[in-house]
């Protein structure tokens, strides 16, 4: 459904996602995700450093800017690859 999406937009989806799911009363802690490119790529745009030396694996909610957003790869799925 989203084959060659690009990173830009796939952030802008998720940001939307996560906002329509505030507005709704569901509260977001985290975003898991395998480790495709893309989605490093994405996680890059968002702010998040999680694969290097200095780990930065949240982003500010963007809907409750009290609240973050954490963001990591599913290590099941990044075992099994």
């Amino acid at each position: 459904m989203i084959n060659g999406i690009s990173a830009e937009v796939q952030s802008q989806l998720v940001l939307s996602v996560i906002s329509s799911l505030h507005d709704a009363k569901v509260n977001v802690l985290a975003l898991v995700m395998d480790g495709h490119t893309i989605n490093q790529n994405m996680v890059n745009l968002l702010g998040c450093k999680i694969m290097s030396d200095t780990i930065n694996s949240s982003i500010q909610h963007p809907s409750d800017s009290s609240q973050n957003v954490y963001i990591f790869f599913d290590a099941c799925h990044l075992l099994k690859i």
